[in-house]
């Protein structure tokens, strides 16, 4: 993982904002833009933090096979390494 990469997400907009209608209803898109840009910053607002958020990366990463970066405040970045191909 690349520490640039990283650093500029921190500094940029949230990917993927989560709202009232949960966790659970972003997992496909999840998946489509952690395949497209391996690294992603996912933004939590106050409706959709029925969890701590800590919880609600941890169960996004089980579901989705991404590896949590960090987590700041209410925003998550997530990894995800590419399958090599033999």
């Amino acid at each position: 993982m690349d520490k640039e990469k990283v650093k500029k997400v921190w500094h940029s907009s949230a990917t993927l904002i989560i709202g009232k209608n949960g966790w659970e209803s972003i997992i496909e898109e999840f998946k489509k833009q952690i395949k497209k840009r391996k690294i992603i910053k996912v933004k939590l607002l106050k409706s959709a933090r029925t969890l701590p958020t800590k919880e609600i990366a941890e169960n996004i990463a089980n579901r989705t096979g991404s590896k949590i970066v960090g987590i700041r405040g209410n925003q998550i970045v997530f990894y995800k390494e590419e399958k090599v191909k033999n």
